[in-house]
């Protein structure tokens, strides 16, 4: 799919605040604007033109607007009101160079008492249909500006139910209709002005929405449940089947690595998903149960996601050709798991109870049916902020930790504890010279973001017999408009984002920028998280306002395929087996419980021989 830019529409002497809009026949776009003119306006959106304009005689805020697909063409105006609607039948004249507009004001002669019109829709060759608020259907007679009724709403609303708002579109000969009670009518045209009731779905809830598209017969809505449907159906019987689509009700997610084709998400429902992202094709599903995920990241070698939940457990997750399975899990304790992530090779993946500073170290290859091993444990008693794996030598791993030292609710942190891993003893602790609340490592130079600012510091870290202490060497500044933003690394590339809506994407290596988009605005809080592939041809990020966005780049980064290159990845490491069932693989107790049983029973078995002496 490409998105090319056409023109823009400007009316010259007047700002308009658009209400509602719709494309027509012959190049046209029928606009209604709201304050001050409340004007219908009628452009040619390829060049630009505004072709004719005209006052409606309508106040209204609530407005609709839908155009024939025939000539000349008809549009028709819906204002809603609390108790009332307004309807309008305009139509567009074109002549050579002069287009005119003429009204009709339809009555509401025809119409059953105390209701009023509440949808509309047009039948491929002209011919206009409504609905009142009471389910039925009405066929518009223009010669004497009235309402024909061809169909009654033949079901009765449960006591005590909910009026939902009719709507109507038509649909393969015939009109589909969600009425007052949730129910969806087909009705289906047998002449010029005789219809016939089809198929009725009584149990998947009301349409709030419905489009069409003619030309392969297919209509889709937005449902009562808040999800995209899809209507599957013939002239006998139907049925709405889910459409799984990835713009919006995600909380988390991450490519696929090393190749970055796909990326996982985690919705509000704890689905986990993988998508193409090419394509934006939903490759498989799988459900998440018991806790939930509070954080997800991917090996960067080897295709599986390490997800940390809520109840403790360490689920690991592997795709085989999109499709994600469990390949193992460990419960680890009883706090939620809120950070997750991985030393450079993949080698160890650490993972933390940021809130009681708990770490937990686990060997980071895993394969299917193979349970997780723990290396290490510990609990330091500080809230953590951010964790990151670095390896400053050849098969050396170092976990620096930012944590709040000082016990108060804060969103940064004070200080920094490096470990050695797996053992995780202490290296150093360091107080750091003002408040960061994100560590970053290019793989050259440790840098960090302070709080309430634009930079972004680079840090060196001196260990010595004497001191132990971190000096900024050098401060960057981020271009970001607002003094909250985060950072994300991966290959060859880091994104940052924030507030103000902007992702910059820069060079790894230099931090240098080479494309800024805006993927999300400012007046909804900007951007919450984003990250980029491999090649640095696809960002991925999700807005504070809940939207999910796929961005491709436009830009060469500037770097070489062998830059990008990968090592080939052994799929068959992730074939699909049986593995055991979850009992065998799940214990009652949590591996920390059971280290401390253990710990217990051996300082017993210790004891027993003095405490046999001292009974005795």
């Amino acid at each position: 799919v490409s998105v090319c830019h056409v023109v823009i529409l400007e009316n010259a002497h007047m700002t308009h605040r658009y209400r509602a809009m719709a494309f027509a026949e012959m190049e046209c776009l029928v606009c209604l604007t709201g304050i001050p003119a409340y004007e219908i306006i009628v452009w040619c959106w390829r060049t630009g033109t505004k072709l004719v304009s005209h006052p409606t005689g309508i106040v209204c805020q609530d407005l609709a607007i839908r155009c024939s697909v025939s000539m000349p063409i008809g549009v028709t105006l819906l204002a809603k009101y609390e108790r009332e609607t307004v309807f309008q039948l305009w139509q567009v004249n074109i002549c050579s160079k002069l287009c005119l507009l003429s009204k009709t004001e339809i009555i509401n002669g025809g119409l059953d008492a105390n209701t009023f019109v509440s949808a509309f829709s047009w039948s491929p060759e002209g011919t206009l249909m409504v609905s009142d608020t009471n389910g039925n259907l009405y066929q518009v007679k223009e010669e004497t500006q009235s309402y024909l009724k061809v169909f009654s709403w033949p079901y009765r609303l449960r006591e005590g139910g909910t009026v939902i708002t009719t709507n109507c579109l038509w649909w393969k000969g015939g009109v589909v209709m969600s009425g007052p009670n949730g129910f969806i009518q087909f009705i289906k045209r047998v002449g010029n002005s005789e219809f016939q009731p089809g198929w009725c779905i009584t149990n998947q809830g009301a349409l709030l929405v419905m489009c069409v598209n003619r030309a392969r017969d297919t209509l889709v809505g937005w449902s009562q449940n808040s999800s995209l449907v899809h209507l599957v159906g013939t002239d006998q019987s139907a049925s709405l089947e889910d459409i799984k689509f990835y713009g919006a009700a995600i909380r988390l997610f991450s490519y696929i690595h090393p190749v970055d084709d796909h990326f996982a998400t985690i919705s509000t429902l704890g689905a986990l998903d993988i998508w193409e992202k090419r394509t934006g094709a939903l490759m498989g599903s799988m459900q998440v149960t018991g806790g939930y995920v509070l954080d997800m990241k991917c090996n960067p070698h080897i295709p599986y996601l390490a997800l940390g939940r809520s109840d403790g457990i360490l689920q690991i997750v592997a795709t085989s050709e999109g499709e994600p399975y469990q390949l193992s899990e460990l419960h680890l304790c009883s706090e939620e798991l809120t950070g997750v992530t991985f030393s450079p090779k993949g080698t160890l993946i650490v993972v933390a109870s940021y809130k009681i500073g708990r770490i937990f170290v686990t060997q980071g290859l895993v394969g299917t049916g193979h349970r997780v091993n723990v290396l290490n444990h510990l609990l330091s008693n500080w809230t953590i902020m951010d964790m990151l794996v670095i390896s400053p030598a050849k098969d050396q791993n170092k976990l620096l930790v930012l944590v709040n030292s000082e016990m108060v609710d804060s969103p940064t942190g004070n200080q920094l504890n490096v470990y050695t891993l797996p053992r995780l003893e202490m290296e150093c602790s360091v107080m750091l010279p003002t408040a960061y609340y994100d560590l970053v490592h290019n793989g050259q130079s440790l840098m960090a973001l302070p709080y309430i600012s634009r930079q972004i510091h680079f840090w060196h870290l001196r260990q010595d017999e004497e001191t132990e202490e971190i000096e900024v060497t050098k401060t960057l500044t981020s271009g970001h408009q607002i003094r909250r933003f985060h950072v994300h690394t991966h290959g060859s590339h880091m994104v940052t984002f924030g507030w103000d809506g902007l992702i910059f994407l820069r060079r790894k290596e230099n931090l240098e920028t080479f494309c800024i988009l805006e993927a999300h605005h400012r007046f909804d809080y900007g951007v919450k998280y984003a990250i980029v592939d491999r090649t640095g041809e696809y960002i991925l990020s999700l807005g504070k306002e809940g939207n999910f966005v796929c961005s491709k780049v436009l830009v060469e980064c500037g770097h070489t395929k062998n830059e990008h290159k990968i090592d080939s990845v052994n799929e068959s490491y992730f074939s699909k087996k049986q593995i055991k069932s979850t009992s065998a693989i799940i214990t009652t107790k949590t591996w920390l419980e059971t280290q401390i049983q253990q710990k217990l029973n051996l300082e017993a078995a210790v004891a027993a021989p003095d405490i046999k002496l001292i009974v005795a």
